[in-house]
């Protein structure tokens, strides 16, 4: 599992819908109707909708055998799947 810039509640949205962007922001706006931007956080507390900012993520992370994880990114994002694919 990667640890990017986006928040893993917009890539399992994204991973639903490749238009959820275009279906929940006004055209030509830098955010969403709710204030988050398209990488998945508020442009006022740089949260995502799971309350973590990117940096939360990448500070979480550590070696499991061979590899750098990021324990709570993951967490989320199979949190986030399941609550997105049970809507």
């Amino acid at each position: 599992m990667s640890c990017g810039k986006y928040s893993p509640t917009v890539s399992a949205s994204y991973a639903k819908d490749q238009r959820w962007w275009y279906d929940h922001c006004d055209e030509g706006e830098l955010y969403d109707r709710d204030g988050y931007d398209s990488y998945g956080y508020h442009h006022e507390t740089e949260k995502d909708r799971a309350g973590y900012t990117e940096w939360d993520y990448l500070g979480n992370g550590q070696w499991v055998e061979d590899e750098y994880r990021y324990p709570l990114y993951e967490d989320v994002a199979g949190n986030w799947s399941n609550k997105i694919i049970g809507e």
